[in-house]
């Protein structure tokens, strides 16, 4: 039962929010779901343009040292 209570205090905000901006409850959380499922695309694109920085930087430094070499 204590899950339930945590549930519904954690939404209790919902409702005075859709009603002060003039939306259904119902519209709030597919636009949160459909955010929610944006935030991880972002948070996956981040990842992979600091995986293509680092090793943009290590072979930018095997460069160097091969050009340094010769």
């Amino acid at each position: 039962m204590k899950g339930l209570e945590i549930i519904q205090a954690e939404f209790s905000w919902v409702p005075v929010i859709c009603r002060k901006a003039g939306i259904s409850q119902a519209t709030y959380f597919n636009w949160k779901r459909a955010n929610t499922w944006v935030a991880a695309e972002l948070r996956w694109l981040k990842q992979l343009e600091d995986e293509d920085a680092k090793l943009r930087r290590v072979v930018a430094d095997v460069s160097a040292n091969e050009d340094g070499e010769g």
